[in-house]
């Protein structure tokens, strides 16, 4: 079974901002990021709940040429600063017999010589993907060159998460949470352009489904990467990239809920990176380099509603629902450099009960500081009566 919890007051990594998010949930092109990057949805294109999360909707494109066979997103600030790295994800669903050589399903860019372009689209007539950059360094460009063409089995009409990512220079693909390729391409200038950004088509027009779109102006680590599809596809979670993406930002100490679950930052996590761990309810997963968040596992008779530091007293608070008393052990760590293994660190409290108010108990001082200077590593244990 995983500890039940990590504290951590170090510094935690940098994460990609969302720069645009579609889910099309609300039968529309709305961006679900901070950024309002709107899309126009075509004439022609419709709406299915047939989604892979089971749920939602999901942008059903059905080949139309022109300007009613895809989604429109004008051009804007945030979309155009993206230079030097960058980030897609999307689930596609599509079948290569319905589809022509090349069609587009997410395109920036005049596809000029000398341009600046980058796009996703089909590999020639294969079942694949590939994403073509275009770059110049404001006299001659590098046209056409074409990334990810790995004989990846991607439209065979099941849905697929693909990633994608350019970073100054060197580039990455996942499909279905797996790492399929990676190499170089030719930077130059980098990518930026002022044209709008087009979803299932451009001139080439896509017939199939689309969903759960991201954009994020940086590349995402390969653990990021592999994690959308791992949240996706685990029945307890379910989670869609909207949802993933808070816990890209969460850093160690910081904490969201999501459906319920309290999610934390963490430092020291082991295992591979993307690899979503559960044990005993709860869950962990190790994004890049030893970050990465994990939650708190909820037994049936305990359903905790919040877990947070008490900004009077300096301690760590529990709040919970069904019971009036819990115990606890506390378990430390002195070595910053420890890797995230409890069962070799030393025991404070063994079985303690905390001081209870109301529905709330606090942990007490040790040695005279507040409980998160003690040591740099801390696991809070809780125990079933």
């Amino acid at each position: 079974a995983l500890p039940v919890l990590l504290i951590a007051g170090l510094t935690g990594f940098a994460s990609a901002e969302l720069v645009a998010y579609y889910s099309f949930d609300g039968s529309d092109a709305a961006d679900q990021s901070a950024k309002g990057n709107h899309g126009t949805v075509g004439t022609s294109m419709g709406f299915s709940p047939a989604t892979p999360f089971g749920s939602g909707q999901a942008l059903q494109a059905t080949g139309v040429s022109g300007n009613a066979g895809l989604v429109s997103v004008p051009n804007a600030p945030s979309l155009e600063g993206i230079r030097h790295q960058l980030s897609l994800s999307a689930w596609i669903k599509a079948d290569a017999a319905q589809n022509p050589a090349w069609f587009r399903f997410m395109r920036k860019g005049t596809e000029s010589n000398p341009g600046q372009t980058w796009m996703w689209n089909r590999n020639a007539s294969s079942q694949d993907t590939n994403m073509r950059i275009d770059t110049s360094d404001g006299v001659t460009g590098t046209f056409n060159m074409n990334r990810g063409r790995d004989a990846d089995i991607v439209l065979d009409n099941q849905w697929h998460q693909l990633v994608f990512t350019l970073d100054n220079g060197n580039w990455a693909e996942y499909l279905d949470g797996v790492a399929s390729g990676s190499g170089t391409y030719d930077h130059g200038n980098g990518f930026s352009n002022t044209e709008a950004l087009l979803i299932a088509g451009r001139g080439q027009n896509m017939t199939g489904f689309l969903d759960d779109i991201g954009v994020w102006d940086h590349a995402l680590s390969p653990g990021e990467a592999r994690a959308i599809q791992q949240f996706a596809s685990t029945g307890a979670l379910g989670y869609h990239l909207g949802k993933v993406n808070q816990l890209f930002a969460l850093t160690p100490g910081q904490q969201v809920l999501i459906d319920g679950r309290t999610w934390f930052g963490v430092s020291g996590l082991a295992g591979a990176e993307g690899d979503l761990e559960a044990g005993g309810g709860q869950f962990a997963i190790n994004f890049a380099g030893g970050l990465g968040v994990m939650t708190i596992p909820e037994p049936s008779d305990l359903a905790f509603t919040r877990i947070h530091l008490d900004p009077v007293s300096d301690r760590l608070a529990l709040q919970w629902a069904s019971r009036d008393e819990v115990l606890y052990d506390l378990l430390y760590s002195n070595d910053p450099t420890a890797t995230f293994d409890p069962s070799a660190w030393s025991i404070l409290t063994n079985g303690v009960s905390g001081t209870e108010s109301s529905t709330e108990i606090f942990l007490p001082d040790f040695q005279g500081q507040s409980w998160s200077m003690v040591a740099p590593w801390w696991v809070f244990r809780l125990r079933e009566q």
